[in-house]
């Protein structure tokens, strides 16, 4: 009888250990959000935004809305470098 509970609370013991709650690793990501303007202080909307990572060589392409703004995210951290332009400025 003492073998059996013995081998029983063995059995759930190991069962338990293999019974664990999913760890979700963090991710870390940066954005940008900011607004174009010209020189006069005016918004430029359409303004074409080209993000580059001068480390890894790659690069995103965003566009301001009719107000200037924009918002980029999920950015992978790094030397980040952001010109933007627009035809007739």
């Amino acid at each position: 009888m003492k073998r059996s509970v013995l081998a029983a609370v063995a059995a759930l013991a190991l069962l338990g250990s293999l019974w664990t709650p999913k760890a979700f690793a963090q991710a870390v990501y940066g954005s940008i959000l900011g607004t174009i303007t010209d020189p006069s202080g005016a918004a430029v909307g359409n303004a074409k935004v080209t993000v580059t990572d001068q480390r890894k060589g790659t690069s995103d392409t965003t566009t301001t809305n009719d107000s200037g703004n924009l918002q980029r995210h999920a950015l992978d951290p790094g030397h980040l470098f952001g010109p933007c332009g627009r035809l007739g400025l």
